[in-house]
């Protein structure tokens, strides 16, 4: 499915307050009953001074207390902490209902408070139809009771009702970033730009699994100018958010130096507001990512806001690769330049190796000066294997090739575990992080390359192809050919004969080889030999196993140029 980018509103206000809007009807008590299927409830109410409030909750159970199929709870909307909880442990059972009451007492500072009531629906619906459920009054009435809910009032209504105010809560809380009405497989970005540094709180809520010790519903914040992330939500920074053990809470302080940032969230296919699979963590509507200042006073003119970026055409785009492939494109710089890479790949992840991934080669000298490395790469979403490389790099003017190569498992349109969170970015796209790195981008094609003196590549069995070329000067020349070798002896191989004298100038010898990825037999050389003013013939010679789109064993990095390239050398550098 195609990911949405979600792009909200941007509210900053010079101190971090939670707002309480009084209801019109001004009750003096809370009350959440008739609980429905897959819902989460949620009243608020303020306090004007300490209250002593008595407290009324009765939650279903299973056979065994301690397995809750409802829950309750009370937050600070302020700090967002959890200040009353249901205590299963001095709760009453009721008859055969199978149900827990509750009467309590708790005293509360002044503030504002959030009074939840949530179902499990892996305990409470369970191998049952969700329709009938929702529908039928009958199946309804066998896995919910309108005993259900809870009461908060205050314990002394004589003396504290005009301090008891019921409100509506404010969802962002005055945040500078809020992204938390997240749904399933989505992919969600906001920017703000700080004229200073700012110590900031960051809230975030999301999904993990202890084994592994992986996030799946997480955020993070890049730094604009580097591509760095500065902050993510990895599972050993967070702690249980109540309810399900997979919901993590990350709720700390970070100070960020002046500069544009970009907040992301991602989310997997379950388990988010837009349907909860078990039950939902304390704080269920800030599942998400929220950022505020932690200092009191801010001028409103430190923060301000990123609107959506459009994002500059790409200088390279290898994407929804499919197994088995290979791609290659190129581009040529005319200066010193930063790029910006972003590149989707599968891990081997016992081996912490890469199993589809991309590189850059240097066109001339055929020396890779980029590869997607395990160690460089951050997680993906989805399954564990998912890898990221989403970072600036820096490149010396040149020609360059990109590669993209995948195995025969786990790509664009077939995967075998659990996609990525940007499926269709499979592969590689390089981009100008700014438009004035465009002016120093050009096309680059190995045909058209005046360089290239001879090319012989992508060579099957059984073949014995050959080139001219004539030089008029004494010349530097590269010789880039890939064949089949082993025990000593070549069996696909390349030589250079002059054409007055037939004789070999250079010839491909397995001594002078080196292992060209896959393979142990497929062979490599990459060197620079010297050649006078003259006419020449190149040749490349298989024989009749193993050779291009007809491999016996694993193909090398580079099978494209399975055969030889010639490739006339700059005197100087660039």
């Amino acid at each position: 499915m195609n990911r949405k980018k979600h792009y909200g509103t941007f509210v900053v206000f010079c101190v971090m307050l939670a707002v309480c809007s009084i209801s019109t009807a001004n009750a003096q008590k809370v009350e959440i009953y008739d609980i429905y299927p897959e819902q989460v409830i949620a009243k608020a109410f303020r306090l004007d001074k300490s209250v002593e409030l008595a407290i009324s909750a009765t939650v279903g159970s299973s056979r065994s207390a301690n397995i809750l199929k409802s829950n309750c709870w009370i937050l600070d909307a302020k700090t967002r902490n959890l200040v009353w909880k249901f205590p299963k442990r001095r709760a009453e059972k009721i008859g055969s209902k199978r149900l827990l009451s509750v009467e309590d007492k708790i005293l509360l500072p002044r503030g504002i408070y959030e009074v939840y009531y949530a179902i499990d629906p892996e305990r409470l619906f369970a191998n049952r139809n969700l329709f009938d459920i929702i529908f039928n009054r009958n199946q309804y009435g066998k896995g919910l009771s309108s005993d259900w809910g809870i009461t908060v009032s205050p314990a002394e209504s004589s003396k504290s009702d005009r301090f008891f105010h019921t409100c509506e809560p404010d969802r962002n809380n005055n945040a500078i970033i809020s992204i938390n009405n997240v749904f399933n497989d989505e992919y969600y970005k906001k920017g703000f730009s700080l004229a200073t540094s700012l110590r900031v709180r960051i809230y975030a809520i999301g999904e993990g699994a202890r084994s592994g010790r992986q996030m799946y519903d997480f955020g993070w914040i890049t730094n604009l100018a580097t591509y760095e992330r500065i902050w993510e939500m990895k599972y050993r920074k967070t702690v249980h958010a109540g309810g399900a053990r997979k919901n993590r809470k990350f709720d700390g302080t970070i100070t960020l130096p002046a500069g544009d940032y970009m907040v992301h969230y991602v989310t997997d296919d379950s388990h988010s507001n837009e349907e909860w699979n078990k039950m939902p963590p304390y704080d269920p509507f800030f599942y998400g990512i929220t950022i505020w200042a932690a200092d009191s006073m801010v001028h409103p003119n430190v923060i301000k806001p990123i609107t959506e970026i459009s994002p500059l055409p790409p200088i390279i785009e290898i994407t929804r690769a499919r197994n088995n492939v290979f791609e290659s494109e190129g581009f040529q710089l005319t200066q010193k330049v930063k790029l910006h890479i972003f590149a989707l790949g599968e891990a081997s992840l016992s081996r912490k190796m890469m199993a589809d991934y991309g590189w850059i080669v240097d066109a001339t000298t055929r020396e890779t000066v980029w590869k997607m490395d395990y160690r460089e790469t951050e997680y993906a979403g989805g399954g564990r294997k998912n890898r990221v490389f989403d970072k600036l790099i820096t490149l010396a003017p040149g020609k360059y090739i990109v590669f993209y190569k995948t195995d025969d498992s786990h790509a664009f349109r077939d995967w075998n575990v659990d996609q990525p969170w940007m499926p269709e970015s499979w592969g590689i796209t390089i981009s100008c992080p700014d438009k004035a790195c465009q002016q120093f981008v050009k096309p680059y094609s190995e045909q058209s390359d005046p360089d290239i003196l001879a090319q012989m590549v992508r060579i099957g069995n059984d073949e014995k192809v050959y080139q001219k070329f004539e030089l008029h000067l004494p010349t530097d020349v590269r010789i880039y050919c890939i064949g089949e070798g082993s025990s000593g002896q070549m069996y696909d191989f390349g030589w250079i004969e002059a054409t007055t004298t037939r004789e070999k100038i250079w010839e491909m010898n397995y001594a002078e080889t080196h292992h060209a990825g896959g393979g142990k037999k497929n062979r490599l050389v990459n060197k620079v030999i010297k050649l006078n003013p003259g006419k020449y013939e190149v040749f490349y010679k298989t024989d009749d196993s193993h050779a291009f789109r007809d491999w016996n064993t694993s193909p090398p990095e580079d099978e494209e140029h399975w055969g030889i390239t010639i490739i006339r050398q700059p005197h100087d550098n660039f």
